[in-house]
């Protein structure tokens, strides 16, 4: 590998770290494209690249989780509960990638991410709901979160966060873009966590669910992201790079900014998966 294709690996894997930690996602969205449409690596198998796709988004996960420590932002009890869930999800969804035809599924899980975005751009945003004096139902916690200067106290329900943490599991390690794109606005939309703690811990929960997913591609052999370090090596260190940069963007950006940023990874996700599914 010659030092130019050093380089770009190592800007794309910059920009995909930066995008991914504002987001709260992992950067496959934007590697798993991008590696599968250049032509040196065209001959490469789907497993190879969404494998190499996921020991960048590991690396990045970890440096995101040291920033964001940093500022207070992760909720680790909550974070660390979802990927519990999501572990077998991981482990199916790795296993499954080399047994499955994809294209419908590609087509249909695509027009999901595609309707989600939408829905994400045109919601109003939503009103803050106080926490109930009465104690929450089992399975849902009441959480205290410090935003932007002021304290919001809310019922995290972890019982849909559960149910939703294994199929995205699953669907993440099996498309290689890292659980963080979709766990976000289920946290967001559907658990009532702010955006801004949001995007801080779906980071930790990613590192949960794809470092399952490495695990996975090396103990089932064949293709493994072992085979591909030459590839691995410079995103790796691009991606460690960009989630620092991404972390200090993050705490100047709106949640509304932050919500649109989301809403076009998914949308770009979307596009692209049902492309694929009809054979692009």
């Amino acid at each position: 590998m010659n030092p130019v294709e050093v380089g770009l690996l190592l800007a794309l894997g910059v920009f995909a770290g930066a995008y991914g930690t504002i987001i709260g996602a992992g950067g496959g969205f934007i590697l798993v494209p991008v590696l599968a449409w250049v032509p040196a690596y065209a001959s490469l198998s789907a497993e190879a690249i969404t494998g190499v796709s996921l020991v960048a988004v590991v690396c990045n996960a970890v440096s995101a989780v040291v920033a964001y420590a940093r500022q207070r932002r992760i909720d680790v009890a909550v974070a660390l509960t979802l990927g519990v869930f999501a572990v077998p999800g991981s482990v199916l969804g790795r296993t499954a990638v080399t047994r499955i035809d994809r294209h419908v599924f590609e087509a249909l899980f695509g027009a999901v991410l595609v309707t989600i975005a939408v829905y994400l751009v045109l919601r109003k945003p939503p009103k803050h709901k106080p926490a109930g004096i009465t104690p929450p139902p089992f399975g849902v916690v009441r959480r205290h979160y410090r935003v932007n200067g002021h304290t919001e106290t809310v019922d995290v329900d972890l019982r849909v966060g559960a149910v939703a943490s294994f199929l995205i599991g699953f669907l993440a390690s099996l498309f290689g873009v890292g659980g963080g794109l979709m766990m976000t606005p289920t946290m967001v939309a559907l658990m009532s966590i702010p955006a801004a703690i949001a995007t801080a811990t779906s980071q930790l929960y990613l590192l949960t669910t794809s470092g399952v997913s490495v695990v996975t591609d090396v103990l089932n052999g064949g293709s493994s992201p072992l085979d591909y370090l030459g590839m691995a090596l410079p995103l790796a260190a691009g991606v460690i790079m960009g989630a620092q940069t991404g972390a200090w963007l993050s705490r100047r950006m709106s949640a509304v900014g932050v919500v649109r940023l989301l809403a076009a990874a998914l949308g770009l996700v979307g596009v692209r998966l049902i492309w694929a599914g009809f054979g692009g």
